[in-house]
């Protein structure tokens, strides 16, 4: 089981992106470091182009619009009540400190899917 938050953030166009995606996993590990956040790695990170659905953290409306997608992920053990806790508390803050300090900057949009207990 693992906890697990996605945000998209537009980063340029296919062909010519415009640097934000790497800027952001800079500003990322340095937001962890600081934060001294527990903070699995590899970090997740992965590319697509933009979509139609007015649902996706990735709509936008020109169709060689690029966004790059950023994972946080933590695992769970199944049996260790209180590593859970622990990890699940750690999840959230890890969450929180991206909402307030990144996606606002990014305009990084959470994937409304991805969070769900587990």
């Amino acid at each position: 089981q693992q906890w697990v938050s996605e945000v998209a953030l537009p980063c340029g166009a296919v062909g010519a992106s415009d640097g934000r995606d790497l800027q952001y996993m800079t500003d990322l590990l340095a937001l962890i470091e600081a934060s001294d956040i527990p903070a699995p790695s590899p970090i997740e990170q992965r590319w697509s182009r933009r979509s139609a659905s007015p649902m996706s953290p990735a709509h936008s409306a020109g169709e060689d619009d690029l966004h790059s997608w950023v994972g946080i992920i933590m695992y769970l053990p199944i049996d260790r009540p209180e590593a859970r806790q622990a990890i699940t508390d750690a999840f959230w803050d890890y969450n929180a400190v991206c909402r307030r300090q990144l996606w606002p900057k990014y305009d990084a949009h959470q994937h409304w899917a991805k969070i769900e207990p587990p």
